[in-house]
């Protein structure tokens, strides 16, 4: 873009701020940032002032500003008629003016006593910047979370066999992954009269070629999933709760407010003294809840290698906690009266 402009006016103080409205208005159009506009203004209102008072000191004169836009800059000039400067290479000495008069070195100046500090304000200040925020244990507590992100940032990671390394192709995490899906899609009614009647084995593998054709799990992992472990839990503490209950809820979402300490506990934090009232959002998924006429139960599968017991209750009682809490705080009155993990690995039903 190539554009230029030419503007004359008379040497008056109050034309400085009419050469700066100018300027800006000169350089619309190519869309410059804010601060280069302000760094321009201040550029032209400095030249400006220096032509009004230094080359016509209060007298009549003129002022001429010319500006020119190419496709890369911007040109700028000011120009006046007045007296000037004698000497440039004086010009160009620090502090140099040409009215000494109406302008003090800083050398010159006098030291200024410092001002009595205000007792009142200085305490007040002082109060001010010790001052801590009460509750920052919870800064580290996002306003939402879920119950998994929690019990992982609390625990170790636990590296899996490799999958070259798997007798079935398949890797200890994607096994239990299987597992996990095909309890979440299995009729448990149909396992229990094929249990009753002693058919279990068939019936496993019938419930297996339904998830498949149902593409509730792929093929070819459907055909290697562990049909020993399935009757194992069929067999199980935790199969007979499932079939006691008055009604059974499957991967139950929930998300509601808990109380921050409970949540900073399940990740290993202490509680805060201040703000016990502070509440997190927390979004989970139950495994299963059982629903009984006057209470609940809550059940998890974990599919991970884990040798003990001790290790399961370790590593999930905070999950359990929280799942007892916003299950409870959702069927209130009903209280949950039982958390239990069933491991998969174990084969057995282990209360939290």
């Amino acid at each position: 873009m190539n554009n230029q402009m030419e503007l004359s006016f008379s040497a008056a103080a109050q034309n400085e701020a009419f050469a700066r409205m100018v300027i800006s208005a000169f350089l619309v159009q190519v869309n410059p940032k804010l601060s280069v506009v302000s760094e321009i203004q201040t550029a032209v209102s400095e030249a400006v002032t220096n032509s009004i008072v230094h080359a016509y000191s209060g007298d009549e004169g003129k002022v001429v500003m010319r500006a020119r836009l190419d496709d890369t800059y911007v040109y700028i000039e000011i120009e006046d008629y007045g007296k000037g400067i004698g000497d440039i290479r004086q010009a160009m000495q620090p502090f140099f003016t040409t009215q000494p008069e109406q302008e003090q070195h800083p050398a010159e100046l006098e030291p200024q006593a410092p001002a009595a500090a205000d007792p009142a304000l200085v305490e007040q200040l002082r109060a001010g910047f010790a001052w801590q925020y009460p509750a920052a244990a919870l800064a580290g507590v996002p306003a939402k979370v879920s119950v998994t992100s929690i019990v992982h940032k609390a625990e170790q990671t636990t590296l899996e066999r490799p999958g070259f390394l798997s007798k079935d192709g398949l890797t200890a995490a994607e096994m239990g992954t299987a597992l996990h899906a095909f309890l979440e899609h299995a009729d448990f009614a149909a396992l229990a009269e094929a249990k009753a009647a002693g058919t279990l084995d068939e019936a496993i593998g019938a419930e297996r070629d339904r998830q498949a054709a149902a593409q509730l799990t792929a093929p070819e992992i459907a055909a290697k999933l562990d049909a020993v472990r399935i009757r194992r839990f069929v067999q199980s503490e935790a199969f007979a709760k499932i079939c006691a209950a008055q009604q059974v809820l499957r991967e139950l979402a929930f998300i509601t407010a808990l109380p921050a300490a409970e949540v900073l506990a399940a990740q290993g934090s202490p509680a805060p003294d201040a703000a016990p009232e502070a509440q997190v959002l927390v979004q989970g998924i139950a495994d299963l809840v059982l629903v009984y006429p006057d209470h609940l139960e809550l059940l998890d599968y974990k599919t991970d290698r884990r040798k003990t017991a001790a290790d399961f209750v370790r590593a999930y009682k905070p999950q359990l906690d929280l799942y007892a809490l916003a299950v409870g705080k959702r069927f209130a009155p009903k209280p949950v009266t039982y958390k239990g993990i069933y491991s998969l690995e174990l084969g057995r039903l282990i209360e939290v």
